[in-house]
């Protein structure tokens, strides 16, 4: 597809608009008004195009008009998503059928002009200019409910027919219809006109105490069904509005009706889907910025006030996926004051006004007792005058604790409980218990009542009874600042793991998407917290790094950092139930508002064969007011799931330990540093930095010791200029006392000069290995670890000591630890000439097991276990094979009744691990090409899925071009099917993707991205055999010629014709009338509609795919439908189908065709949508 500038087609335009017969929304460019650009989507040239609602699976019309240089047929109609566009002349016009898509979806419909040129090879070439555009929405169509009620004797509609014709016509173009009631008369006393008055509503109130009045007398009289919005009909003469709905209010208000009716489907849209005025300041559109916004009275918009009824594109968003509306000081709390409908509250965010206001310990609660705040708590929201529950007047609303409004909780006796934030409907987590703030019943106590002003200020009023004790002004929003809690999804599950999931399943095992209700589950996680209670966080479950961190961090900052951990046999794959899961196990633990909870059920899925199949942890996470979690600094990608076999040999690096580090981390708490330098000299400069809240350290205590390693040098000079020094180490000979003197001197000078001579700081970090709990939290270890480190090499003769073994992770001071380690591989070394180098590996495997280092351990076992000569031939050394197998530069393989060892070199940036996971020398070579050419992008996806290199594997002897092999995008794909088929389907793309064009590569992997069926996927990866009904023989075309087939005289409608794109899916064709009552039937995916059919209904997908020659991209054959001829009979094309190829561009196969097919043609199946309405059956077909 070109642009006329690039192809110099400048004579053809179209105009797209309305059809007179269209169902549903269009929404011009301008409408009357300049739109700014960014609300429509663009042409290819940058234009702004029209808009064109749809509903899903269902039809509608556009018209275009064709002008300039080009004619109606030389015209393409083609979508982004590649559904057909049938077109049929209207007048001087065409009119498009378009069909609705997915919910949501969006897409451009380019009309291009169709130019041939021919080529020297006698070719003809076609070319696509664009000549105009449409953009196209799909919406799923919703039906709301309305109920219409007057109050005393106001006028209201009679009868529901007229309201329901006006709202459906209105919201058409949203895909929007009503079912309407109209109700009897209500009597509400002591309600007068002005009492309907909107102006000046205080802030913080939705209704008028009159609204107010007749909702409840309507609530208390009638039943009221969900989800159904109400309008009462009210005589107010002198209102100054016409109606009055809400935001997002359930209850409307409409005065004095006169004729004009549509005045309800603005109040609805008000109410129902918080559509505000297109002149309002915040008007919002949800998916390009902000709304278009027009003075008032300028539009013919239904949002404003000219009685106009279009709706227009943002509009149609918001109706589908309403803005959510925060209202801050100006909606209700669900949950909060009893969820009595008329709750009213503020916050208070001015720190001066607060700290006057804290001189008023004992408040009201809601339901009317009296709460002592005892010093501890501030009182931040309180309800308002006007609230609809008297006794929560001037109550308190929330406390202030840690920055956040923790708000009221209460039972359903309507009895405040505590003050806490919500997590769900039905949980919450508590901060402080009303029991907690009970005060003497004889106290005194006082009611709050705020009151916001115009501007951003207002004034605070304290009462006693119904005397003002004093009066605080205020600045600031009223808005109240929740307590932030834990996502919902943090994890995923990779694609091996995938697969035991599917394994679990398929052996009927017990999978519950709400295990936030097993209550024995929520019991032994209790339990699992109740041990930890009483013996600490466990080295043996986290890991004695991670479980040290958390104790520390439990030491000092006064926290409780719990990890809850059970077996289960119930699997649940419902992450938004992980966390409620945490929520419920929280309350039932009764944990305090200091502590972090991470819950982590898990399922061992069952291997296959003699793999010890996978662990699927379930984690949740929650935590109490008093704790600070920055939950942005989380990931969205952790993995859940782990090989059994790798957890149970190293449950320290499980991928679920980085998700509890990664809470911990961000986890604000304080913050301890002693940082220690030992400069070039010696000379040691410490000191230590305390912070009370900081995030981002996996840590308490960060203890760091740097060293400047020119002073290795410099100490070693030092303590040979020592040696010389001593008179007791000159022997009484005149020669040896010249040199003695020489040496003495070039020791003078080369100390004197050792600065000039390096002049840069070389500075490196020690690997200490201590511990935080009993190690570096003591200042004392750190600096008594400096002075040793220092000492041992600037004065070997001082016995300054280390710290005691307790204060390092394993049991030993690391530092000396991996020296002997070091003079182990030493030993090995300089016996391994003569065959003993086993000796030091025995020594090194029982000194690292004795420390617990079971990586070295397994290292020197495998040392061990290599036959002399094996390893005097193969590694050269000792040294050189451990070291390699410690870093994975070689791997110990069996080899008969011997064992040798394959060497893989070391790469830079992780390729090594791929070249791993290829394991195979002939490849290697091709895959370094293609990875030294890989995008920094592309080699980053590749490092962090390795099992992309399977599917390079297979692409790499196709031919194709290596940008297409090594797209991330393109393997994924196959790595997909790899994943889902790989056990059923035979990879051959040897076979197909050297016959595809390179310009149609992407469509390829696209589909393979996305296929219907398995059989879908066999056709694109060459698995041919085993696609049913296929035909092993060349494809030979014996289709009709490509143009239309003209109807019958009889039939006296041109519109019946067999179409030019239709005619090739014929060998013969035959126009035929079938009578009614008769049955056809059509084998389908998802939609019903379509234009193939059969007299008999298909008994394999043999008779689909080879008898009616239905590739399998075409059609995933799952279900069929049945339809009827109704009377009158219905006009058809049958005959034989044509052969056709599988794929485009593969003719050594073919799909034979033979089977009788019929074509009903377009204007048939658009009778009443008949085909739409017919009810899918499952296929079986295997």
């Amino acid at each position: 597809m070109a642009t006329p500038s690039q192809t110099g087609q400048y004579g053809c335009s179209v105009v797209v608009s309305a059809a007179d017969n269209q169902k549903h929304g269009f929404d011009a460019v301008g409408n009357g008004k300049v739109k700014p650009n960014n609300y429509f989507l663009s042409s290819k040239a940058g234009d702004a195009v029209p808009w064109k609602s749809l509903p899903v699976g269902g039809n509608d019309y556009v018209m275009v008009s064709v002008t300039g240089d080009c004619s109606p047929d030389s015209l393409r109609y083609l979508r982004e998503s590649d559904i057909p566009t049938p077109s049929a002349p209207n007048g001087k016009k065409q009119q498009l059928l378009l069909t609705g898509t997915a919910p949501g979806d969006e897409e451009v419909l380019t009309i291009a002009l169709s130019t041939k040129q021919l080529q020297k090879d006698s070719t003809t070439r076609q070319t696509l200019t664009e000549a105009g555009a449409l953009g196209l929405v799909t919406y799923a169509p919703q039906v709301r409910n309305v109920v219409i009620v007057p109050v005393n004797d106001a006028v209201a509609p009679s009868g529901s027919s007229a309201v329901k014709t006006v709202l459906d016509k209105v919201f058409a173009p949203a895909l929007v219809s009503w079912n309407v009631t109209v109700e009897p008369a209500i009597t509400v006393s002591g309600i007068t006109a002005d009492g309907f008055s909107t102006t000046g509503l205080a802030i913080g109130s939705r209704y008028t105490p009159h609204m107010n009045q007749v909702i409840k007398a309507y609530k208390a009289t009638r039943k009221i069904s969900k989800n159904t919005l109400v309008l009462f009909f009210v005589t107010a003469p002198h209102s100054d509005k016409l109606g009055y709905m809400p935001l997002t209010g359930d209850y409307g208000f409409i005065f004095n009706l006169g004729s004009n009716l549509e005045l309800l489907a603005h109040e609805l849209s008000h109410g129902a889907f918080n559509l505000k005025h297109t002149f309002s300041d915040d008007a919002y559109w949800r998916q390009r910025g902000p709304a278009p916004r027009f003075a008032e009275r300028t539009t013919q918009n239904l949002m404003d006030y000219t009685n106009g009824t279009e709706l227009w594109k943002y509009q149609w968003d918001l109706i589908h996926n309403p803005e959510t509306v925060w209202l801050g000081a100006l909606e209700e709390e669900e949950g909060a004051a009893f969820r009595e409908e008329g709750t009213k509250f503020l916050c208070i965010n001015d720190a001066n006004a607060l700290a006057k206001l804290a001189k008023y310990q004992t408040l009201y609660l809601p339901d009317g007792k009296k709460a002592d705040l005892k010093g501890k708590y501030n009182a931040s929201g309180f309800y308002l005058a006007d609230d609809v529950t008297q006794s929560a007047r001037g109550a308190i609303y929330s406390l202030r604790i840690n920055g956040y409004d923790n708000v009221q909780l209460f039972n359903d006796a309507k009895e405040t409980k505590a003050f806490g934030y919500r997590v769900t409907d039905s949980t919450a987590v508590r901060s402080v218990t009303a029991d907690a703030l009970k005060a003497d019943d004889d106290a005194v106590a006082y009611r709050v009542f705020i009151e916001k002003g115009n501007g951003n200020n207002g004034k605070i009023t304290v009462k006693n009874g119904n005397e003002t004790v004093e009066t605080i002004d205020f600045t600031g929003d009223c808005n109240c600042n929740y307590h932030e809690k834990a996502e919902e999804v943090y994890f995923k599950t990779n694609s091996i793991a995938q697969v035991y999931v599917d394994y679990f399943q398929s052996r009927s095992l017990r999978i519950d998407q709400a295990i936030d209700k097993d209550n024995a589950l929520i019991d032994q996680l209790v339990d699992a917290i109740n041990r930890q209670k009483s013996a600490g966080l466990q080295d043996e479950l986290l890991g004695n790094v991670l479980a040290d961190k958390l104790r520390s961090y439990e030491k000092f900052n006064d926290r409780k950092f719990y990890v809850a951990v059970v077996p289960q046999n119930t699997l649940c794959l419902n992450q938004k139930a992980w966390n409620r899961l945490a929520d419920a196990v929280f309350l039932k633990a009764n944990l305090p508002d200091n502590a972090i909870l991470i819950t982590l059920p898990y399922v061992q899925c069952a291997g296959i064969g003699r793999d010890k199949g996978e662990f699927f942890f379930m984690p949740g996470l929650t935590f109490g007011g008093n704790i600070r979690i920055d939950l942005s600094g989380l990931a969205k990608s952790y993995q859940n799931t782990q090989n059994s076999a790798a957890f149970i040999a190293d449950n320290t690096s499980s991928p679920m330990w980085t998700f509890v580090k990664d809470v911990f981390a961000n986890t604000d708490k304080q913050y301890i540093r002693r940082y220690y330098y030992i400069t070039a000299k010696g000379e040691i400069i410490g000191r230590s930095e305390t912070a009370a809240s900081h995030v981002g350290f996996p840590g308490t205590v960060d203890f760091r010791l740097m060293v400047d390693t020119r002073f290795f040098e410099y100490a070693k000079l030092l303590t040979e200029s020592e040696r010389y020094l001593d008179s007791k180490n000159l022997a009484n000979n005149a020669h040896v006392i010249a040199a003695f003197n020489k040496r003495r001197l070039e020791l003078n000078i080369a100390l004197s000069n050792f600065y000039m001579d390096h002049a840069e700081p070389q500075d490196s970090v020690v690997v200490h290995g201590m511990n935080e709990y009993t190690g570096t939290s003591d200042e004392t270890n750190c600096a008594r670890f400096a002075l040793w480190y220092r000492d041992r090499f600037y004065s070997p003769g001082t016995k300054q000591g280390s710290p005691g073994d307790d204060c390092f992770y394993a049991g030993r001071n690391m530092v000396v630890y991996n020296e002997n380690i070091a003079n182990i591989d030493a030993l090995g070394l300089m016996l391994s000439p003569f065959g003993f180098d086993w000796v030091a590996d025995a020594i090194g495997c029982v000194y690292a097991g004795y420390y617990c280092d079971f990586g070295n351990s397994a290292m020197y076992g495998l040392g061990i276990a290599v036959p002399v000569v094996s390893i005097v031939y193969v590694k050269g050394s000792a040294k050189a094979l451990l070291s390699g197998l410690r870093r994975g530069q070689c791997e110990l393989v069996q080899e008969g009744s011997g064992y040798a060892i394959r060497w893989i070199s070391r790469q830079a940036d992780g390729l090594d691990d791929l070249l791993r996971r290829l394991n195979s020398p002939d490849l290697e070579d091709a895959f370094k090409a293609d990875f030294n050419n890989f995008t920094e992008a592309t080699r980053k996806t590749f490092l962090e899925k390795p099992e992309l290199v399977e599917s390079w594997k297979l692409l790499l002897h196709t031919n194709i071009p290596a940008t297409i092999r090594t797209n991330p995008t393109y393997l994924s794909a196959v790595s997909k099917q790899l994943t889902n088929y790989g056990n059923d389907v035979v990879f051959q793309f040897e076979r197909v993707l050297p016959k595809i064009e390179v310009v149609d590569l992407p469509v390829f992997f696209k589909a393979l991205d996305n296929p219907n069926s398995i059989d879908h996927v066999r056709s694109l990866v060459g698995d041919f055999e085993n696609i049913p009904g296929i035909s092993l023989t060349n494809y030979t075309p014996n289709g009709l010629p490509k143009s239309a087939i003209d109807p019958p005289d009889t039939w006296a409608n041109p519109l019946l014709d067999l179409p030019a794109q239709d005619a090739p899916n014929f060998s013969n064709a035959t126009a035929k009338t079938l009578t009614p009552g008769q049955k056809i039937y059509r084998v389908i995916g998802e939609t019903p509609a379509g234009g193939y059919w059969t007299y008999d209904l298909p008994t394999s997908k043999a008779d689909i795919f080879g008898g009616t020659a239905v590739r399998p991209e075409w059609n995933s054959a799952t279900k069929y439908v049945e339809y009827t001829i109704p009377d009158g009979g219905l006009k058809v094309w049958d005959g034989p189908a044509a052969s056709q190829r599988l794929l485009n561009g593969i003719d050594d196969v073919s799909l034979p065709g033979g089977a009788i097919q019929i074509y009903v043609p377009e204007p048939y199946r658009q009778i009443g949508n008949a085909f739409d309405n017919l009810n899918p059956v499952d296929l079986n077909f295997k």
